[in-house]
């Protein structure tokens, strides 16, 4: 099927993207950065205010830890599809 999640609470070495609807200013951008790297510092953030989407690389931290730290800042986040982040040349045949 193309993407496989890792099992719930273990760090992922790749990429996470994160879809979040509240996700309109720089405010809502800083604190939900700060979130992040308050759980891990070593954790690589970019903030997409155009597409309301964090990506999360690098660190420690598995997905169900980033989802935490987003909603200790006050947004709802949730994993954005497979493949659907900036730079992607998916096709869309693998369903991902």
């Amino acid at each position: 099927m193309g993407h496989l999640p890792a099992p719930a609470g273990s760090p992922r070495s790749h990429d996470m993207l994160f879809d979040i609807a509240t996700l309109k200013d720089e405010a809502a951008a800083g604190a939900i950065a700060q979130a992040i790297l308050a759980r891990d510092p070593a954790a690589q953030i970019t903030v997409q205010l155009a597409n309301r989407r964090v990506k999360v690389q690098g660190g420690e931290l598995s997905e169900d830890d980033v989802l935490q730290a987003i909603s200790a800042a006050g947004h709802i986040a949730v994993e954005a599809p497979p493949h659907s982040g900036e730079g992607s040349t998916c096709c869309g045949g693998c369903g991902g």
